[in-house]
């Protein structure tokens, strides 16, 4: 918005001059005061109650565990056979 006063000219002299800044600084207020009600309506729409949810605690299973070991077996595997060749 800033740019805009520029570009169209305007250039404040004195203090008496800055009503164009207040006028911006209340403009950019109202517009990200209604962006942020817009936001809350949607959050809203989409089922947000207030409060985050609560996720379950993470474990490392047994499942992990292999998975784990597969994937470093493959990779030293491949570090060995890249070696030798």
């Amino acid at each position: 918005m800033r740019a805009a006063l520029v570009s169209r000219g305007y250039r404040p002299r004195h203090m008496l001059q800055a009503g164009p800044m207040g006028r911006m600084a209340t403009a950019m207020f109202l517009r990200t005061y209604s962006r942020g009600e817009r936001v809350y309506r949607a959050m809203l729409a989409r089922g947000y109650d207030g409060t985050m949810p609560q996720l379950t605690p993470l474990a490392f299973t047994r499942a992990d565990v292999v998975f784990v070991t597969g994937v470093l077996a493959l990779l030293l595997s491949a570090r060995i056979a890249g070696a030798a060749a």
